[in-house]
């Protein structure tokens, strides 16, 4: 089964440098790097801390082997 995940940008320090910039695992710092970015449930982004419009939450799929086929997961 194919599982949906979430990316977390912060809006803050991305407007500040210009670039995206991600939390990564377990809330714990930032990065530029989508690959060292942290991957979050949706029930995780419940947890998010921040005031409103600090963060945005970018969907995204992790892949499974049927959806790489074409198939339907």
């Amino acid at each position: 089964m194919c599982e949906r995940v979430f990316f977390i940008q912060c809006l803050k320090r991305s407007k500040q440098k210009g670039i995206m910039i991600f939390w990564q695992e377990n809330y714990q710092g930032y990065t530029s790097s989508r690959k060292l970015a942290g991957k979050y449930s949706g029930e995780e982004l419940s947890g998010a801390a921040g005031v409103m419009g600090d963060w945005v939450a970018h969907p995204h799929w992790i892949e499974c082997a049927a959806r790489a086929r074409g198939e339907w997961c």
